[in-house]
């Protein structure tokens, strides 16, 4: 048996433990991210298969290369796309502190190109748990085992698989006027990835100032997704708004700063605002101060019979509140748009007519006559 058919008979032994290992890591990152709360659009894993671990160690170009199959430092792989710069650099700390790097074969290659390069390309990583980890009993099976983990944005992402699909692996596969017209691709999806993480930026930057009006009580400003959120998190009038529902016995989720799913597939509270003409924040704060003391009765008629509880996200509390408001107009286009239906409609109805139905008169007995 020649040295390459060695290999590949040991690795066809130990592939099953690669499978396991590629799992196990795929598990590790996204846990270490998901503990950090770093955002990522797709981990994508794969182990080398039998076929192409053959038609790499057979190629005239690596034959002596390897001594043995673990030299070869790509048998697991990782990748993970993010959506901007920043989080491939929070990723890239987080795979640095805890895994062991092999610097050697490690390569940035975002930085060794040259400017004027075909395309653009990822982090990547050949790490290892490393000799602390791997005596441990949870890890001791994966002792020595390499793993490529590939860090790249969504465009990066995008690049190599158009490249891929255009089946040029280099430069000088390429027809000079192809050649052209790539470079000026490449260099506009390089400068709108730049562009996309300078607005994630301001985006921060500004929902930070956001945060600061609000707490000094600064609201005239508009009405969008970014202030609609850092008002629903810093709001005393929210916070009254919660306490109230909830005493009531309604269920009212936690808010995490992003949007419920109900609220975001059918976007209903941004455009409500606007058909009420509550286009700024100090105005939508107007409008559930001037129902502070209504709260309690509300939210006791809409969950009065108790069975079955009635959860309400925050947004749908508010969408909620514009039906029972003491404008007119306001009301009118809750009614009309407000997004509720069955029996919760019913039983926001039934708490207006009972909130404004003046309570009847008591009747008067008349008085015998005197003969």
């Amino acid at each position: 048996m020649d040295h390459a058919a060695r290999m590949i008979s040991d690795f066809k032994k130990s592939r099953r433990r690669y499978l396991e290992f590629t799992k196990e890591s795929e598990h590790r990152i996204k846990s270490l991210m998901n503990g950090k709360s770093i955002e990522y659009l797709a981990i994508e894993k794969r182990t080398k298969d039998l076929a192409s671990f053959s038609k790499k160690v057979t190629r005239p170009d690596k034959i002596g290369k390897y001594e043995k199959y673990t030299d070869i430092t790509d048998l697991s792989g990782i990748r993970i796309i993010a959506y901007y710069q920043k989080d491939v650099d929070a990723i890239c700390r987080l795979i640095k502190s805890w895994y062991e790097i092999d610097l050697v074969n490690s390569i940035d290659k975002t930085q060794a190109s040259e400017p004027d390069r075909f395309g653009y390309a990822s982090i990547h990583y050949i790490a290892s748990y490393g000799s602390a980890r791997d005596k441990l009993p949870e890890y001791v099976q994966f002792a020595g085992m390499k793993l490529e983990i590939q860090v790249r944005t969504l465009l990066q992402h995008t690049w190599a698989a158009l490249d891929r699909r255009l089946r040029y692996g280099n430069d000088s596969a390429v027809p000079i006027p192809i050649k052209r017209k790539l470079y000026r691709v490449s260099a506009m999806l390089e400068g709108v990835d730049e562009d996309l993480t300078d607005i994630e930026r301001r985006v921060v930057k500004l929902r930070e100032e956001y945060a600061e009006g609000v707490k000094a009580g600064k609201l005239q400003v508009a009405v969008n997704k970014d202030s609609l959120e850092v008002f629903l998190e810093e709001s005393s009038t929210v916070k009254k708004l919660v306490s109230a529902a909830r005493r009531s016995g309604l269920h009212v989720p936690t808010f995490t700063g992003q949007i419920d799913e109900e609220d975001q597939r059918y976007n209903r509270l941004l455009p409500l605002l606007r058909a009420t003409e509550i286009d700024t924040i100090q105005k939508l704060d107007a409008t559930l101060n001037d129902l502070v003391s209504s709260f309690a009765p509300i939210f006791d008629l809409i969950n009065q019979r108790k069975i079955p509880r009635v959860t309400l996200s925050v947004y749908a509390l508010i969408r909620m509140l514009l039906y029972f408001s003491r404008n007119d107009s306001v009301r009118d286009v809750a009614i009309r748009s407000g997004g509720f239906i069955g029996k919760t409609r019913g039983r926001i109805d039934d708490a207006y007519r009972q909130l404004t139905t003046p309570p009847a008169k008591p009747k008067v007995r008349a008085k015998p006559s005197r003969k």
